[in-house]
């Protein structure tokens, strides 16, 4: 029995054995196979996550203590510069060098890995680093976090980079084109579609006169006046189109309601889609360009009315000279008849104011003959000043600021204080209440790029500047194209002739120098004379009493005209001085008589003449032919309009038509006390 139960419990306990090595078999199983899961797992989140690190935006760079990378993606081996199975590449001073972003030097140990390795969390960190093996600059916003080791210290480093040198260079992009808008003198101005000012520049408040705060958010159509609106409307109606406008020239107003000339250059704004948002304008104020186109369209036509008038008054001289001629002749034959003398002598009046008037038209078409001596301005200003105070009246109040110590000017005096007067005299018609009138004097310096030396006014240097100025009604912009051509007033009939401004911008441009009017409607107007000075050498100029040349008697004189009339009344002077007379209506028949008569002491000849030779180039040939011949010229034309067309009279007697009795006798005179020609 006890056998029995023996045998039992060997059978128990091996069934027991069994079964726990069955259990521990399916324990192992059961084990073996939660570890495969687990390992393959582990297997997938590690390669998800290499997949999330490889494929993140930002580069991921984990560095030990030593600053030896341990393990990057591949956005962090391109921040850092490196090939990504170069795990053994440390990033530390010797690789790099890193700056704050305002370029100054940043220390090893203030970097962010430096901080993390020290148990700091660093977030946000703008660092600019530059590779020193390549020079590679890059910008870089940093993330860093210490990896605590086994004793509780950061034992690794990850660091997250993120890339900002494309924004960064495209702020500085962005930066220096605000820059070049802000500096720009131009106005550079956007708006909306619906036409409110979106941007202003500081060359839009230089040229407008409206701050940004002023004006952004209010229409734009405040700067431009009545009468463009409709063409800017037009233009802006294009570009919304989306069609293209080519660059053009307007008018503008300003804050204080001036009204400028502009250029303009207009685009479309558009958004990333391509959608038109607004409209973007350049503007440049042209106003002094503009100006100076309409000064030398001036200039341009003055020239050429100067040459008209002056060929006019020329052959008009010749006229008078036979009109005055003859009255001076007839004079004589009516002594006795008291009625008739008088008309002879009212008519010989009127000659004399012709013979003035066309003095005048000469001296505005630069043909009038000025003699230019070295004279200190202020003389001739203070002359000008003391005749002219008796003219203008006590309502007209007279201020002056002239320059002391200016150098001598070379210039005519008697032109001058004529122009002077001329303009202080406009100055009085244009204050007919009464007003102020200034006149100043001051030393300018026209450099070589000077658009009156570019356009061929003046030539480059210092000039004096004598200014007329008053408070009168001023000018329009109308009045101003044509003040200065001869004959234009704006007085009342009679009350003059519209040749004063004339005869002082002639007196300017003959001078060598240049005239500048500037008037404004009910503000008055300011008219300046550029003067040469003379050269540094120079002293002034004092006007000594005229020599006595005792008067020859008797004599043969040539008289030579293409001129009938003028041949006959010169004669009749001749005779009535008492010189026996040849003439001729040529030089060829001059030089006959030459050749033929001896005795000749003076030939008087006009210089323009039509036949084989002008009057020069007959007295060269009379030279030739008898030295001692006195040459007297005559002519309706001055020395240096004479000069200009090459027909010197240097040396010479130069008789300006029309000439009377006594002043033939003088120039007659003049010549033959002069030394027999060498």
């Amino acid at each position: 029995m006890i056998g029995a139960l023996h045998t039992g419990s060997h059978a128990v306990i091996a069934t027991l054995l069994v079964i726990s090595a069955l259990v521990l078999v399916l324990t192992a199983i059961i084990v073996r196979r939660r570890i495969h899961f687990l390992a393959w797992h582990l297997a997938d989140t590690k390669l998800q996550l290499q997949m999330v690190v490889e494929n993140t935006t930002e580069g991921i760079v984990i560095i030990d203590r030593d600053r030896n990378v341990v393990l990057m993606n591949r956005i962090g081996s391109n921040f850092v510069s490196v090939a990504g199975e170069k795990v053994s590449y440390a990033i530390d001073d010797e690789q790099f060098e890193a700056f704050t972003p305002d370029g100054q030097p940043l220390p090893f140990k203030q970097w962010p890995s430096s901080r993390a390795l020290r148990g700091d969390f660093v977030r946000n960190f703008k660092i600019l680093h530059r590779r020193k093996e390549t020079g590679e600059m890059g910008s870089r916003i940093m993330n860093t976090a210490p990896i605590p080791g086994p004793r509780g210290r950061a034992g690794q480093v990850i660091i997250t980079y993120r890339d900002d040198s494309e924004r960064q260079r495209v702020d500085e992009a962005r930066m220096r084109l605000a820059a070049i808008v802000e500096s720009s003198d131009d106005a550079i101005v956007s708006a909306s579609t619906t036409g409110i000012v979106t941007s202003w520049n500081k060359g839009a408040e230089k040229m407008f006169g409206y701050s940004a705060a002023e004006i952004i958010g209010t229409p734009l159509r405040r700067t431009v006046p009545t009468d463009a609106i409709d063409k800017d409307s037009a233009h802006t109606l294009k570009i919304l189109r989306d069609e293209p406008v080519e660059p053009y020239d307007t008018v503008r107003m300003t804050k204080d309601g001036r009204v400028i000339d502009v250029a303009i250059s207009l685009s479309a704004i558009k958004n990333a889609t391509g959608e038109i948002v607004g409209i973007s304008g350049i503007a440049r104020d042209i106003s002094s360009t503009r100006a100076l186109e309409r000064q030398l369209h001036q200039s341009q036509k003055m020239e050429a009315i100067g040459q008209l008038t002056g060929g006019i008054a020329h052959d008009f001289n010749n006229l008078l000279g036979i009109v005055a001629g003859n009255l001076d002749l007839l004079e004589g034959l009516l002594a006795d008849n008291e009625p008739a003398l008088q008309r002879t002598q009212s008519a010989q009046k009127a000659a004399a104011r012709c013979a003035d008037l066309t003095r005048r038209l000469l001296a505005f078409s630069s043909n009038e003959h000025l003699k230019p001596l070295a004279i200190p301005l202020e003389h001739s200003v203070r002359n000008a000043l003391e005749i002219a105070i008796h003219a203008l009246g006590p309502e007209i109040s007279i201020s002056t600021s002239l320059a002391a110590s200016l150098p001598l000017v070379f210039i005519d005096p008697a032109g001058l204080e004529s122009a002077l007067l001329n303009l202080m005299v406009n100055a009085r018609d244009a204050m007919p209440a009464g007003g102020s009138l200034k006149v100043s004097t001051r030393s300018i310096l026209v450099d070589p790029t000077h658009p009156y030396v570019t356009n061929g006014r003046l030539t480059a240097g210092s000039y004096a500047l004598v200014s007329v100025s008053d408070n009168g009604h001023g000018m329009s912009k109308r009045t101003l194209e044509r003040v200065f051509e001869p004959f234009f007033t704006t007085k009342e009939r009679g009350r003059g002739t519209g040749l004063g401004l004339a005869m002082v911008y002639g007196f300017a441009r003959q001078s060598r120098g240049h005239v500048l009017i500037y008037s404004e409607p009910s503000h008055g107007t300011t008219v300046s004379l550029y003067l040469p000075f003379a050269d540094a050498t120079a002293t002034a100029f004092l006007e000594a009493p005229p020599l006595q040349k005792p008067r020859p008697t008797g004599g043969k004189i040539l008289l030579v005209d293409d001129e009938l009339e003028l041949l006959d009344i010169g004669s009749a002077y001749l005779n009535k001085l008492g010189y026996q007379t040849l003439i001729a209506r040529d030089s060829t028949h001059a030089l006959h008589l030459v050749a033929e008569i001896p005795g000749i002491d003076v030939m008087v000849t006009d210089i323009i003449m039509p036949g084989k030779y002008n009057g020069v180039e007959l007295a060269h040939r009379v030279h030739q032919l008898r030295p001692s011949i006195k040459i007297v010229y005559t002519s309706g034309f001055p020395a240096d309009a004479l000069a200009e067309k090459n027909f010197a009279v240097e040396g010479n007697t130069l008789l300006n038509k029309p000439y009377r009795l006594s002043e033939l006798g003088s120039a007659i005179n003049n010549a033959m006390s002069k030394e027999p020609a060498s």
